[in-house]
């Protein structure tokens, strides 16, 4: 978590909520873990390498929503300037 917090992914204002986020993420994945054993006889272990990988996927899904948010912002941005003329013709 603390890798995301150093490199300002994570803005201030939703630090806390991606932090209840992760620590409700971390503890359902342990009491399936439990429902799992009880059902089927299987361990399944959480493990802090499988806490950093959760953080990994965030982390990389984190950058892959930004980079399709900056996208569709730079094309809303240049098609917007040439619907504008035609936003009364097209209304009617």
């Amino acid at each position: 978590m603390s890798a995301l917090v150093e490199s300002d992914m994570v803005p201030g204002e939703h630090r806390a909520s991606v932090v209840k986020m992760f620590k409700a993420i971390h503890q359902d994945v342990e009491h399936k873990s439990q429902e799992f054993w009880s059902i089927l006889r299987r361990h399944n272990y959480v493990t802090p390498t499988s806490y950093l990988e959760l953080l990994g996927t965030f982390k990389r899904l984190l950058v892959v929503k930004r980079e399709e948010v900056t996208t569709a912002k730079k094309r809303r941005r240049h098609v917007t300037p040439h619907l504008t003329p035609h936003i009364p013709h097209i209304c009617r």
